[in-house]
């Protein structure tokens, strides 16, 4: 099985929880690649090149200025994918306090996702955190890309539980991972699951 690894930016990858888990999946015998998204602010960020300070291995990043291109591709390569992947953007922006040109980017984003996943044949996205990475990893689903799953913090279930947003990637993912603080500092990991 081959897992993509989704993150904002390569930097979240070196976080010593998301490495220890990273390493336990890669030692139990499944390929992870990790792939990050960045927020249009990092367009020029001297990060999206260099090499990522974790000696994980990362994936190929992409300028925001080549996702037009990708986006167009897919257009003319997958109409009636994109054309729904489309209508669910639309979708979520309406629900969103987010510019529609935000959403635009996380379709494109979607696009470049959806062949490299494709190029690496990966077989299931987890997307860390349920903000913009599980976004871009819905709508690679909703395009034909591999399941997907994705993290969120006790506090993001408590305060969005009836945000729309939240809920369509729920309802859309095999599964999502809750991880809540306890009183007294543990973490506790709870699987949900609204099928």
């Amino acid at each position: 099985m081959h897992i993509a690894y989704l993150v904002t930016q390569h930097s979240d990858i070196s976080r010593t929880e998301v490495k220890d888990k990273l390493y336990d999946l890669e030692e139990s015998g499944i390929e992870v690649s990790n792939y990050s998204i960045y927020s249009l602010q990092n367009d020029s960020d001297e990060s999206a090149n260099s090499p990522n300070t974790s000696d994980l291995e990362t994936g190929p990043t992409i300028s925001q200025t080549s996702l037009m291109g990708h986006l167009t591709t897919t257009a003319f390569k997958r109409p009636i994918a994109w054309y729904k992947c489309y209508r669910r953007m639309l979708g979520l922006w309406v629900n969103s306090t987010s510019s529609l040109y935000l959403h635009f980017v996380y379709m494109a984003e979607a696009c470049v996702l959806f062949n490299w996943a494709n190029q690496n044949q990966v077989d299931h996205i987890h997307a860390h955190f349920g903000t913009d990475p599980s976004s871009v990893a819905m709508l690679c689903h909703v395009l034909g890309g591999p399941t997907y799953s994705f993290t969120i913090r006790g506090s993001e279930k408590v305060e969005n539980l009836s945000d729309p947003l939240l809920l369509e990637k729920v309802k859309r993912a095999k599964f999502v991972v809750v991880i809540d603080e306890t009183d007294t500092g543990d973490q506790q990991i709870q699987l949900l699951s609204v099928k």
